[in-house]
């Protein structure tokens, strides 16, 4: 909604992903998908709760239904830095840091990174104790 009919790839893809980020909440434990449900629109449109997964594979559903191509990628993030052998910078990567998102393409620039998962929730897959109480008192009131 708003857009310009000849808006720009780019700046249709980003209105896109703010729309996926800010209305859907990052959850370790998303609700089951029914079975006769897809899974992207049960996200999008009724459960509005998921991880990183969730997050990168609406948003290049959305991307592809409104003519940009996309695609989902997969790979880690916010590994921890540290100086190593002779100064040299070292980052430990764990399985928490796995993480995934969209590259759309853009002409002249090729595949360009664009996340719909909210920013602070980036990489970060390692649930507090507080976090997965929260998530276990939401599901049992849905």
């Amino acid at each position: 909604a708003g857009a310009a009919s000849r808006e720009p790839d780019w700046k249709r893809a980003r209105r896109l992903a703010s729309f996926v980020e800010h209305n859907a909440e990052y959850t370790l434990r998303p609700p089951l998908v029914p079975a006769e449900r897809d899974a992207t629109d049960f996200f999008l449109f009724e459960s509005k709760r998921g991880y990183c997964t969730y997050f990168a594979g609406a948003l290049t559903v959305l991307c592809r239904a409104s003519g940009v191509p996309a695609r989902v990628v997969s790979g880690f993030a916010n590994p921890e830095w540290q100086t190593g052998v002779q100064g040299a910078w070292m980052g430990t990567i764990r399985a928490a840091n796995a993480h995934a998102w969209t590259e759309v393409w853009i002409e002249g620039q090729g595949w360009t990174t664009l996340d719909a998962t909210p920013a602070d929730d980036r990489g970060d897959n390692a649930p507090s104790l507080f976090e997965g109480l929260g998530d276990t008192f939401k599901a049992s009131l849905t």
